[in-house]
Formats: structure tokens, C-alpha cells, sequence
């Protein structure tokens, strides 16, 4: 994982390159938007998954009731370049990097709040490490799942894997993290083999933070979307000259957010451009942007 060092930088990429890169999207639409509510950023975060069709985890720092009302006040607004359909995936990493930033300078200013972003997950992951607590002071953070953690390498099922490794943080933090929809990560671990599925994996961690654990267990599930588009044989299927629909690759996300008496990790998929089921995709659908 390459960290974006003070809240956004391109890491080795030169500025002749980014130059490059971005050379096709000079004309790109720019769009600006306000999220009122108290989770502002992590608003901001699923509005930029589905503009950019990128998995981007978001971990929520602690917040009382007198500072989410405070918030609805002060509103974040941000502004972002909308990638054309033709945009590469570098360019939208690059793209969906200038908006996170922004959303996290522009919540600093209001707030004093800070998040890191840290390229990794096939995305980004959005981190506090500042937090205005109760008294009204800012103060550093580490999130549940800096919490470093150890399992044994053991046969499971990729759902059961995910909940030992939330197992081991209550374990070693004593903080309790409910899976929700976990019914989004694939009980099966070789995609190609449909009829035939191979339904564990050896999976282990040693002293490992519990954010990079889930992220390298997430990389080697088979994780998809779905894609329509006319049958390439006619009656493939039994459609005839219908459109057909077939798995694509995507990414598992998670977001984390804690109460007074434990945490959820919200598991969800988000899948490429133009393909269907994501929440990227589900998004779009609601809010009436473009597919």
C-alpha cells in the first residue's frame, strides 16, 4: 500500500505523467455538491465510490450527539471532475485522489478533523487519525482496526474467516464488531468453477493491523458483478437474440462505524463501470446519476 502522503499526493507518479494521464480529460464536467448530515465525509465517500466506480473504505472516527448536530450547521460541500466513460482506471484513481482530498481538507477547515488516505484495496481507504472529542478538543486516534491481531492458518469458509478476524480484534481491543451484510462476501474461493466450488481457503495472520488482514483477505476472494450485453451466440442462454448477463470482477468494500457499545464493519460490493448489483451501481440508480 502506498500512503498519500499530507492528505493527497500521487505517490512516484511524475507531473509530466499526471499531465499525460490526464490529457483526455480536459473537458471532463466539474460538479459541486453539500452534505449536510453529521457523517458528512462518509456521505462524500459513497457519492465519489459511484462517480468514479472506485471501492473506497471509510472507518468513522468517535462522535457524540452534540457534535453530529453541531455539523448539520457547518455543511461540507465539495467540488469534483466527473470522469468521462472512456477514462482509464489511472485516471480515475487519479481523479477519485484529487476529491478525497478535497472532501478532507475542506472537513479540517471546518472541523479539525483528520483522515489519512491510503492507496490500497484496489481504491482507497479513508482513515481518521484526529478527532474533536466530547470536550470539544482535537486529539489523535487509532481506530479499531489499527488493532493489531493474530489468527491461526486454518481451513474456513470465507465468511467464517472474515468473523475470526473480528473475533481476534475483540480479543486483543475488547471492542465488539458486528459483520453487517456479510452475506456480500462469496462463500466460494475459485471463480472459475461454478459447479464445482471450492467453499474454503488457508488463511492466517500474524501481528498484522486488522485493516490490512481484511484487505488481503478481500484480494483473493472471488468477488463479482455483473455485465449485460448481447449474447454472443444466439440462444445462448435461451435468450435468443436477448441481452445476456455475465460475472465481472469487483472488489469488496467495508465501512466501519462504532457506537457507545461496539462497532459495525459494513460489508458491500462495488463493481466496474457500466456493470449492474454494485453500490456504486445502486447509488446511481437513486440518486438518478448515469451508469
Amino acid at each position: 500500500m502506498t500512503q498519500f502522503k499530507s492528505l493527497f499526493s500521487l505517490g512516484r507518479t511524475t507531473p509530466l505523467v499526471l499531465v499525460l494521464l490526464l490529457s483526455g480529460l480536459a473537458h471532463a464536467e466539474t460538479q459541486s455538491i453539500t452534505f449536510s448530515e453529521g457523517h458528512a465525509v462518509r456521505d462524500a465517500v459513497d457519492r465519489l465510490e459511484a462517480v468514479y466506480d472506485l471501492p473506497i473504505t471509510y472507518e468513522d472516527p468517535p462522535m457524540s450527539y452534540e457534535y453530529e448536530v453541531a455539523k448539520t450547521i457547518k455543511p461540507l460541500s465539495i467540488t469534483y471532475e466527473v470522469p468521462p466513460p472512456n477514462a482509464t482506471l489511472e485516471q480515475r484513481k487519479i481523479l477519485a485522489a484529487e476529491a478525497l482530498a478535497t472532501v478532507v481538507r475542506n472537513n479540517a477547515a471546518l472541523w479539525g478533523d483528520e483522515f489519512k488516505i491510503i492507496e490500497g484495496n484496489g481504491g482507497f481507504e479513508v482513515v481518521p487519525v484526529r478527532y474533536r472529542n466530547s470536550a470539544g478538543m482535537i486529539v489523535g486516534l487509532h481506530t479499531v482496526l489499527d488493532t493489531p491481531i493474530s489468527i491461526p492458518a486454518e481451513d474456513r469458509t470465507p465468511q467464517e474467516t472474515v468473523k475470526a478476524i473480528l473475533q481476534a480484534v475483540k480479543a486483543s481491543s475488547g471492542v465488539d464488531i458486528i459483520p453487517g451484510a456479510i452475506a456480500a462476501v462469496p462463500n466460494r474461493t475459485n471463480p472459475t468453477n461454478e459447479r464445482r466450488p471450492v467453499s474454503k481457503l488457508n488463511f492466517g495472520a500474524a501481528n498484522e493491523p486488522a485493516r490490512d488482514v481484511l484487505a488481503r483477505l478481500f484480494a483473493q476472494l472471488p468477488v463479482t458483478g455483473a455485465k449485460v450485453g448481447p449474447c454472443l451466440n444466439r440462444g445462448e442462454g435461451g435468450n435468443g437474440d436477448q441481452n445476456c448477463y455475465w460475472n465481472v470482477p469487483a472488489n469488496l468494500v467495508w465501512q466501519q462505524w462504532c457506537g457507545e457499545m461496539a462497532c459495525l464493519l459494513h460489508l458491500h460490493v462495488i463493481t466496474p463501470p457500466g456493470s449492474l448489483y454494485g453500490q456504486n451501481w445502486a447509488y446511481k440508480q437513486e440518486h438518478n446519476m448515469p451508469q
